[in-house]
């Protein structure tokens, strides 16, 4: 099936839901205004995301707190010639990190590009049909349409109050003068609130709690605007 055109005329929401109702299995590539995107399809469901300019393995588990910033490096000065699940078979077997810290960063990272082309507005797409990702990177599943609700709840959550949606690098602390009354939060609110410290960025709060990197996010904006923590500057 050729698919190919302008995002104006066909948005990503639009292209995203066409693949799944069809069950398409192939790359679509998205050109936004300063930057471009692959997403791999399997029978309709997202298998893969990675932009033009993505880096390895090593840097994604960085980003997602699984690694050190040295431990990437030292990753990255032995393993400039081999995939990334060489390397990830060469880090779980060193007992560096486990299988599920690594399929749960990649598919953090897969719905957060997918989530951020869902916003873009213009550019170009094309759709390659069959085409896949090679052997050598690491595939996870995810349906589509779960893929589109997150985020359009990122965008209401931006939208809300005003308060920026909290970068995943972001770090936190509990605000110098707490807001009075009785707190109501969700459970999933109070198993994260221990892990509010400088220390730890959203995505390593993600990682211990072992929530969706979506879902603490939006967790944390709710914090935000409740004044109960800040972001740490």
């Amino acid at each position: 099936m050729a698919l190919k055109g302008n995002l104006q005329d066909f948005p990503v929401s639009r292209l995203l839901n066409l693949v799944r109702s069809a069950r398409m299995t192939g790359t679509l590539t998205v050109e936004g205004s300063d930057r471009a995107a692959q997403l791999a399809f399997l029978k309709g469901q997202l298998i893969h995301a990675a932009y033009a300019d993505q880096d390895g393995l090593p840097n994604l588990l960085e980003r997602a707190g699984v690694l050190s910033a040295e431990q990437a490096r030292a990753v990255m000065a032995r393993s400039t010639e081999i995939s990334d699940k060489e390397v990830a078979v060469m880090l779980i077997g060193a007992g560096t990190v486990s299988q599920d810290d690594i399929l749960r960063s990649v598919r953090a990272h897969t719905v957060d590009i997918a989530c951020e082309v869902l916003t873009w507005q213009s550019g170009m797409f094309h759709f390659d049909a069959g085409q896949l990702p090679s052997e050598d990177h690491i595939t996870v599943v995810l349906d589509v349409e779960s893929i589109i609700g997150e985020a359009s709840r990122r965008r209401q959550a931006r939208e809300q109050g005003g308060v920026a949606w909290p970068d995943p690098n972001a770090r936190f602390r509990f605000a110098a003068t707490p807001p009075r009354g009785k707190l109501e939060l969700s459970p999933e609110a109070w198993r994260l609130l221990p892990y509010v410290d400088p220390r730890n960025t959203l995505r390593q709060i993600a990682r211990t709690v072992q929530l969706d990197e979506g879902q603490v996010q939006q967790i944390i904006h709710q914090l935000l605007q409740a004044g109960i923590i800040e972001v740490e500057t």
